[in-house]
């Protein structure tokens, strides 16, 4: 092939591509083009024009020398404009040429002047689209017949013309190969076709290579979020799937757009094998793991977003591939490792956005390079170090976030380069030094301007009142001095300046002026100065401040005089804060006015006179700070119309009068803070209303009366200070706050015991009871193990404790007469709970134990709730319901709805002695005992503590009561069997169940020792001492006291004298003698049988066994626990057998300490 041709096909298809990049152009506002982003083949708009141009040029430098199969390989690499170019110009002109060859040969016109015109007039219109000359048409239709002369193996001698000097005479030639252009034409269309399918497959130009990687996709997705992804599969055209959208021409991907769906899993690498795609929007979802690095293979993207999931890693390098890239999202991610230095290649790149991620190292000086740049983001990360000065290149940069990162330095320099800057935030870093005084020329654009929480020294400049457009000023929390320039009341746009936390003024009466400058700024919004050293008097030109105003903020200065009467002008306001200033005078009842207000801080000030009545007109007031002034009179009942009122603080002022019940029906009250006034009357009781409470402070008042029980019920209680006031009475049962931290109750007049729950509270951190009338033990458990928690000072009447709290020791003192049978019915539960096995018995002991009990835990507790004292109660309900049936929850007899409470209540009144532990029956009770009466009593109290509502349950004081009552209607002793001898029935009863219906143990209870007293009573005449000695030397103390007890008087036989012996006398006396004795007695061989006993079970001795001999049965569940258990059981068991030898030695015993006695006093 000569070089003519060469260059004449070359030319052509250079011609073509041009032309179809200015189609291109000139049709994608209608057509091709949406938003810049061609569907079909990926074109960037003009710049994507050029781009392709620089691509032909570079094909066209490289086309190969050879036959244009070779050429057709080369252009088959380029984009789909080349091969559409390649086909019109070959196959069209080719096809064209051997139709009108086969035309002429058949009519037989050997020559034809005008053949070459009208073999090319057919086609001219497509080679006129692609721009072709009339020298390179012709040099084609040549170069075609060249082709077949070739092809047939005709006329060797045949050489390519000249393309500018083409022959005419055509017909000679069409004669002589007719059967070569047939046979032409078949090999054409096969190799043309071959080229076609090759160039298919290698390029995938069929959708099963998108479809594949997107069902990979798919599967790396977390399962229970597919669904949303469900219309991809094989029943859905590729083009119809969510989130999927195709191009016009070949049907590829080139878009996914699976924002905001909340997917999660990872990103499949298959990802990178859609090479069509042109925008990829994975943001807001919760995908985790590193971004693939395959997409960096994605050449023609040009928008890619996977901001706002939990990607981790680093920002792969790959992505510099990505050549065609716009935008770069990857902001609130956990990427890592620091900024690649490949993305300054990007240099298309408009927007990069990689904030709130965990970046390190410095800014890459590279992305000066990025001069097409628009907006760049790289705030809160960790990124070092200063500002590359290569920055100063983005001329175009709009956009500029580097905040919150730990940059350092002087304010950079290539900054001040940056006109076109709008938003500049570089807040939170660590740059010192002054601002240029010209700051305001350099950044003439600039609207938004965060330069806060830095070191900047030196004065506001001056020009930035120049910057016409400037809207948001804020460099609080810096070093600034000097004044607050009156110039930024030219600034007429401006809405928000924050200047909190410097330097600013000098504590003087001129220091407020620029006050009545911002007047001018009718769109401010935001104004706060304070904590600054502004000082001067207040003035009235504030209440002239825009009516736009939101956050007023003047507090922490040296500000005097008062707030002005109009205030309330400002109705916009939601913020307004004077605290710590110097100001006087009364608060202006036009504060009413600002119905919008939330917060309103003039706390630490010298204000006086009443709180105005108007404060509750503003009923969206949700933090008032009154503390700290001079403020009398009551506090305002019309708070309580400040429904959303969160922080209430009106300490430290002389305020008087009670605490309004109003108060207390704020649900929404957060902290209330009323201490160091003079406020009287009591705690009001709707504080337990306030279940949102987290602090109480009615401190160092005048308040009195018995604290509320319902402060228990405020649940989110922490700190609760009361102290300095004359509360009197107990400590409310305050159990249920279990995250109360700190409580000072001290300097109060408080009586009673401490409650023993306040050691086991886990979160208490500070206890204080001091100076109060408290009595009694202290404990030595959980947080009074530790005294610089727990303080005491001051009780006299207190006693125990660890030896730091320096408290008296407590005395034991034997428990009165009359308490007696209180220790006796606790004896009677314990025996009854003994019956049980060791298991049973520790979990029905345990709080923590019944909660784990299947049967024993609240209902509440399987619904999630906390424990509290009503899920004790209900345990304790059903531990009840279970020692007095003798049947446990989880009994079998128990189904479907059938449970114990419902077993119980069913049976009660009239049935109540067929559901009961018949051991409690046949357990010897005296004659006429209520036995019904009180069974029914105790399992009524059992069913009201299981109550299904927690509410509903009895309290712990109630069951106290209930069961006090039970007591004494039900086991108060008859006269005739003295308290001693009932006791030591229930130290039998105590023992096992079986030992109660065991004969060899009734002579030993009440009746036996009636009965025997009754039997000496007829052969005895006179209750005299010597024969009360007699018995009691024969049958034991318990007989002998009977024996006096029960004897009528006999006032005849024994004159004067015998009428005043009284039997107490007598049983004194009988006692004196004999009941050291018989305790010493009673207690040695107690100790020596329980010993016996558990050596004897430690050595493996079936003791059980033995006692079973001599007709004494143990508690079968005896062998299921252990040897101490085992042993007391044995010990108890043997009781009848210990009984014989205390009688016999009770009288030697009390003779040998009498003479002893009689000795001593001898002596």
């Amino acid at each position: 092939m000569s070089k003519e041709a060469e260059m004449s096909i070359a030319d052509a298809l250079v011609v073509c591509r041009l032309r179809k990049n200015a189609d291109f152009r000139a049709s994608s506002s209608q057509k091709q083009m949406e938003d810049g982003v061609v569907q079909d083949d990926g074109y960037v708009g003009q710049s994507g024009g050029t781009e392709k141009k620089e691509k032909s040029n570079s094909v066209y430098d490289q086309l190969p020398n050879g036959d244009i199969a070779e050429s057709s390989n080369v252009v088959e690499e380029q984009a789909d404009t080349d091969d559409d170019c390649y086909a019109e110009i070959l196959n069209d002109d080719i096809i064209k040429l051997d139709e009108e060859a086969l035309k002429a040969s058949q009519a037989f016109r050997p020559t034809n002047p005008t053949h070459q015109e009208t073999i090319s007039s057919e086609s001219s219109s497509k080679r006129s689209k692609c721009g072709i000359k009339k020298e390179s048409t012709e040099t084609m239709n040549s170069y075609a017949l060249f082709r077949i002369k070739n092809v047939a193996g005709t006329d060797s001698s045949w050489r390519f013309p000249n393309p500018f000097n083409i022959k005419k005479d055509y017909s000679q030639i069409l004669m002589k190969n007719v059967l070569a252009t047939t046979v032409f034409l078949a090999i054409l269309f096969s190799f043309f076709g071959t080229v076609l399918i090759a160039r298919n497959y290698t390029y995938g130009f069929t959708d099963e290579t998108d479809r594949q990687a997107l069902f990979d996709f798919k599967s790396q997705v977390s399962e229970d979020k597919r669904v949303v992804l469900s219309s991809w599969n094989n029943s859905f055209p590729l083009c119809n799937w969510n989130g999927v959208t195709c191009g016009h021409k070949h049907k590829r991907v080139t878009r996914l757009d699976l924002g905001g769906l909340q997917l999660g899993g990872v990103i499949s690498p298959s990802i990178g094998n859609l090479s069509f795609l042109i925008s990829l929007n994975l943001t807001e979802n919760s995908f985790v793991g590193t971004i693939p690095h395959e997409v960096g293979n994605l050449f023609r993207l040009q928008h890619l977003n996977m901001s706002f999931n939990f990607l981790e890693g680093e920002i792969p390098a790959s992505l510099s591939n990505c050549s065609r890239l716009l935008n770069l999202g990857l902001y609130s991610n956990h990427l890592g490792g620091s900024v690649p230095s490949e993305l300054g290649s990007l240099t298309k790149l408009v927007g990069l956005y990689l904030g709130q991620n965990n970046l390190n190292g410095k800014i890459p000086s590279s992305l000066g390079n990025l001069t097409s740049l628009i907006f760049l983001g790289l705030a809160n990360n960790n990124i070092e170090g200063g500002i590359p000065e290569g920055l100063a290149r983005l001329s175009q940069i709009v956009d500029l976030e580097l905040s919150m990162n730990n940059f350092s330095g002087v304010f950079p320099h290539a900054i001040y380069n940056l006109s076109s800057l709008e938003y500049l935030s570089i807040s939170a870093n660590s740059f010192f030094g002054s601002l240029r005084p010209d700051f305001g020329n350099l950044l003439p654009n600039i609207r938004t301007l965060y330069l806060e929480g830095n070191h900047f020294t030196g004065a506001i400049p001056e020009t930035l009142s120049n910057i016409s457009n400037l809207q948001v000023v804020a460099m609080e929390y810096n070093n600034l001095m000097g004044s607050i320039p009156l110039s930024f009341g030219k600034v007429r746009n401006l809405q928000l300046l924050e200047l909190y936390g410097n330097f600013l003024g000098s504590y003087s009466s001129g220091d407020l002026e620029f006050l009545g400058s911002l007047t001018n700024c009718t769109h401010l919004q935001t104004l706060s100065v304070g904590e600054n050293r502004l000082g001067g008097d207040l003035p009235t030109s504030i209440a002239n401040l825009s009516t736009n105003l939101i956050h007023l903020s003047l507090g922490k200065n040296h500000i005097s005089g008062s707030i002005p009467n109009d205030i309330g002008n400002l109705i916009s306001l939601q913020t307004f804060q004077l605290e710590k200033n110097m100001l006087v005078g009364p608060l202006p009842t036009s504060l009413g006015k600002l119905s919008n207000l939330g917060i309103l801080s003039l706390y630490s000030n010298r204000m006086s006179g009443e709180i105005p009545f108007s404060l509750g007109n503003i009923t969206r007031l949700e933090k008032l700070y009154l503390s700290s002034n001079s403020f009398n009179g009551i506090i305002p009942p019309s708070l309580g119309n400040c429904d959303y009122l969160l922080r209430l603080y009106m300490g430290s002022n002389k305020l008087n009068g009670t605490i309004p019940r109003e108060i207390m029906q704020i649900k929404t009250l957060v902290n209330l803070g009323l201490s160091d006034n003079s406020l009287t009357g009591s705690l009001p009781n709707g504080v337990g209303g306030l279940e949102l409470l987290v602090t109480l402070t009615v401190a160092h008042n005048k308040l009195s009366g018995k604290l509320p029980q319902t402060l228990g019920k405020c649940l989110s209680l922490e700190k609760l200070y009361l102290q300095g006031n004359s509360f009197d009475g107990d400590i409310p049962d305050i159990r249920g706050l279990v995250g109360i931290q700190r409580v000072d109750l001290s300097n109060n007049n408080l009586s009673g015991s401490i409650p023993e729950y306040l050691a086991n509270i886990s979160s208490l951190e500070y206890l204080n009871l001091s100076f109060n009338n408290f009595e009694g033990r202290v404990s030595t458990e959980g947080k009074f193990q530790n005294a610089t928690i727990v303080s005491v000072l001051g009780n006299k009447d207190l006693c125990g404790g660890i030896k730091e709290l320096k408290l008296k020791l407590c005395h034991s003192k034997a428990p009165p007469l009359e308490k007696q049978h209180s220790s006796i019915f606790k004896k009677v539960v314990i025996g009854l709970l003994l019956k049980f096995d060791k298991e049973s018995f520790l979990n029905q002991l345990s709080s923590a134990g019944v909660r784990g009990t299947i049967g024993y835990a609240a209902p509440e507790y399987g619904m999630g709730g906390q424990p509290s004292i009503h899920g004790d109660v209900y345990s304790f309900g059903v531990l009840l319901l279970e020692m007095f049936t003798g049947k446990r929850p989880t009994n079998l007899l128990f189904e479907g709805n059938l449970t114990i409470h419902s077993y119980t209540r069913s049976a009660l009144p009239l049935r109540v002695l067929e559901i009961v532990d018949k051991s409690i029956i046949r357990s010897g009770l005296r004659i006429g005992f209520p036995v019904t009466e009180c069974l029914t009593l105790l399992l009524e109290v059992g069913l009201r503590c299981c109550e299904e509502s927690p509410t509903k349950r009895l309290t712990t004081s109630e069951i106290t009561k209930d069961l006090f009552s039970i007591r004494e209607r039900s086991f108060t002793p008859r006269p005739k069997c003295p308290p001693h001898v009932l006791e030591w029935q229930q130290v039998v009863v105590e023992g096992d169940s079986d030992d109660l219906v065991n004969p060899s143990s009734k002579k030993f209870r009440c009746r036996a020792v009636r009965e025997k007293a009754e039997e000496i009573e007829k052969n005895t005449s006179s209750p005299s001492p010597s024969s009360a000695e007699e018995v009691t030397k024969k049958y034991g103390l318990e007989v002998g006291l009977w024996k006096i007890l029960s004897s009528k008087d006999d006032e005849g036989s024994d004159g004067e004298n015998k009428k005043k012996r009284s039997k107490t006398d007598e049983a004194k006396e009988l006692l004196a003698k004999y009941g050291g004795a018989y305790l010493a007695t009673s207690i040695t061989l107690s100790l020596i049988s329980f010993s016996l006993c558990y050596v004897l079970v430690t050595s493996g001795v079936d003791v059980q066994a033995l006692l079973l001999k001599v007709g004494i049965s143990t508690n079968e569940t005896g062998e299921k626990v252990g040897a101490f258990a085992l042993a007391y059981a044995a010990h108890k068991a043997a009781s009848p057998i210990r009984f014989p030898p205390t009688v016999a030695l009770t009288p030697i015993v009390a003779s040998w300490i009498g003479k002893k006695v009689d000795k001593e006093k001898d002596e």
